[in-house]
């Protein structure tokens, strides 16, 4: 991590923070043996004297963990995204299947409208004989 201190011209201070967390993981070489190596968190100015100690690893172990948590945080909140969208996808697919159900049973009722409607009018109005 690096601060970086600006003076601008209405002579107001500006800290800029520069962290670069590179991460490493386990590596399969062609002939099955593996190298585990751990996250490690590395500062590109890691050299300086203020960024060594007890203090600095503890401060990046924090920022590891937070950094965990919104990840896991941010998994969720996909999941559950992914989640509604599925739901969402098969409300839309029960009212598709209702509006064809629907669709069929209308067509039926009118058929049946129709017959009644034809029926009663050829007897209630007899042909002369």
């Amino acid at each position: 991590m690096a601060v970086e201190r600006e003076e601008n011209c209405n002579g107001m201070t500006t800290e800029t923070t520069e962290l670069v967390v590179m991460e490493t993981n386990t590596v399969t070489m062609e002939n099955n043996s593996e190298y585990d190596t751990k996250h490690s968190t590395q500062s590109i100015f890691s050299n300086s004297p203020a960024h060594s100690g007890p203090a600095h690893s503890a401060m990046f172990l924090g920022l590891e963990r937070q950094v965990r948590e919104i990840r896991r945080s941010l998994q969720r909140i996909e999941s559950n995204f992914e989640e509604k969208r599925i739901q969402e996808q098969e409300t839309v697919h029960r009212l598709q299947e209702w509006r064809a159900i629907a669709i069929v049973l209308d067509r039926f009722f009118f058929a049946v409208y129709l017959m009644i409607i034809t029926l009663s009018l050829i007897f209630m109005f007899p042909r002369p004989t």
